[in-house]
């Protein structure tokens, strides 16, 4: 019996002993892949691409491009410290290079303005990432202007930060994150694979319906964006009863889009969303903590700050979808904010650049 279980041991080191190995010597295929915008989220995934020995390419315009090309793209881990140099291919515009895929990466106002550029990119797969409430229609308007074969996806990548003179800061959970699918159409098991493979340690987690997700984005993204614009981005005054008002009208705009037959993705979400020990003790804990320390500055409020015209095109799209909704918490917390009108005059919102 102990030689039985001495040798079932020794399989077992064994087997762990070459995992081990293949983890540490894995290799990535390389890929061709364009990064279309050079913001905090562009910056941080063509950093994680380059770090996995991918061909990646920047497409960047202005200061950005100069910067780029000057000192390659510079990202600093705002937890660690850590700063990275990374060289991709800097690029004003598109040529003719064929890529394996293109991620687009940019504000939900200026992504529209380039789907055109987009559909004429040689590739057989596009990603549009970030705040979306047209998908469908940007996804009709590539494929019928740019050949049905490609494959378009949407996703949403866990990351925010600032971009500082010569440096980008980062924040991100863990090595970083990325909510990725198609509007609900299945997805082929090769372009699943192909995906989920460009990075050991970014995650891409892929999401049945991706319309669905983005549409419940804003169940805590509005709600969040009131009282940031209320306190001049200072989420240090956002009180208590402002966090209360806040996981109420997220819960109240959630089921507003269940009634409309979108359903939350991804399904576990939900019970952050009804009343009980999740979303009233420990993720209203963690709003308390995010909205006075560090990271809410970097994750929240400099994203409104210099993404005012995005904002408002999300405020003013949900309450086109939302006519004859009452809402009303969600109504009282919008109504504690400055108009658009009054916060397109302040100073402090005139730059928005991605």
């Amino acid at each position: 019996m102990k030689k039985t279980n001495k040798a079932l041991w020794s399989v077992l080191f064994l087997a762990l002993g070459v995992s081990l190995y293949h983890f540490v010597t894995r290799k990535v295929e390389k890929k061709k892949i364009l990064i279309y915008g050079a913001g905090v989220i562009g910056s941080f995934l063509a950093h994680v691409l380059c770090q996995e020995g991918h061909d990646v390419s920047i497409l960047a315009r202005g200061k950005r491009y100069e910067q780029l090309k000057k000192d390659g793209l510079i990202t600093k881990d705002y937890v660690t410290n850590i700063v990275h140099q990374d060289h991709p291919t800097i690029l004003k515009e598109i040529g003719d290079e064929k890529y394996d895929i293109v991620f687009a990466v940019m504000q939900y106002t200026q992504i529209a303005n380039v789907l055109h550029a987009l559909a004429r990119i040689h590739t057989p797969r596009i990603v549009l990432v970030g705040n979306n409430l047209d998908a469908h229609r940007m996804q009709e308007y590539v494929m019928q202007n740019g050949g049905s074969e490609k494959q378009i996806y949407f996703g949403f990548q866990v990351t925010a930060g600032s971009r500082e003179t010569s440096y980008t800061n980062l924040i991100s959970l863990g090595k970083g994150c990325m909510y990725i699918g198609s509007l609900g159409s299945s997805v082929s098991q090769n372009d699943k694979d192909f995906i989920s493979n460009l990075s050991f340690c970014f995650r891409f987690k892929w999401i049945a319906n991706m319309d669905n997700y983005l549409k419940h984005h804003l169940d805590l993204i509005l709600p969040i964006m009131y009282i940031a614009y209320r306190y001049g981005c200072d989420l240090k005054k956002a009180t208590k009863e402002d966090i209360q008002l806040l996981l109420d009208s997220a819960q109240e705009i959630k089921e507003a889009w269940v009634q409309k037959g979108v359903s939350v993705e991804p399904k576990e979400e939900v019970e952050f969303y009804e009343p009980g020990f999740k979303r009233d003790v420990l993720f209203k804990k963690m709003l308390e903590l995010v909205f006075h320390t560090k990271i809410g500055e970097l994750i929240i409020s400099h994203h409104c700050r210099h993404a005012l015209i995005e904002m408002r095109a999300l405020d003013e799209s949900f309450w086109e979808m939302m006519k004859g909704v009452s809402l009303m918490k969600t109504k009282l917390l919008r109504s504690k904010m400055p108009s658009w009108e009054e916060l397109e005059k302040c100073d402090l919102y005139k730059s928005n650049g991605c």
